[in-house]
């Protein structure tokens, strides 16, 4: 088993979504659906990884750098699993629709039982170099049509609009 480390600077626009990720553990969404043994980071290289991998996704752990955050708000040490899945490949090439799905379990509730907290998920239109492809049709045709999916326009905080 091959563990690996990864850091880079963050872009804003993956700062932006880190940020969304953080503010959706008030909410509940669908599963991660993977098995996930290799520690990963909120980064642009995870989002390459997904982009270029032959099955189009990667699935690991938050490092507990970027786990402690979230184990604060949920009051549970369980470890942060986060998967990051291609939903569409641009004309672009190493551009695409990323969806980030993150999920903890031993989540305590009110009830004092525990549960399997699912965020909700986040897609982004990102390149493999962690900066936004250019406007194109195909790019313009997925993101409405994500947006019409999900019944409202999606806003990333702090993103030109």
């Amino acid at each position: 088993m091959r563990h690996l480390k990864m850091s880079l600077s963050v872009p804003s626009s993956l700062k932006a979504v880190i940020s969304v990720l953080t503010c959706a553990l008030g909410l509940l969404s669908t599963n991660v659906h993977a098995q996930a043994t290799t520690p990963l980071s909120l980064t642009a290289e995870s989002v390459a990884q997904a982009l270029t991998s032959p099955t189009g996704w990667v699935a690991g752990y938050l490092s507990d750098e970027e786990a402690v955050p979230i184990q604060a708000v949920t009051k549970s040490s369980s470890p942060v699993l986060v998967r990051f899945s291609t939903v569409h490949r641009y004309e672009q090439p190493g551009c695409g629709r990323v969806q980030i799905d993150m999920q903890q379990e031993g989540v305590p509730t009110k009830e004092l039982s525990t549960i399997t907290f699912i965020a909700p998920p986040v897609q982004i239109n990102i390149c493999a170099d962690g900066f936004p492809p250019e406007a194109s049709p195909d790019v313009a045709a997925v993101t409405e049509k994500a947006q019409t999916a999900a019944g409202k326009e999606f806003v990333i905080p702090g993103a030109a609009q």
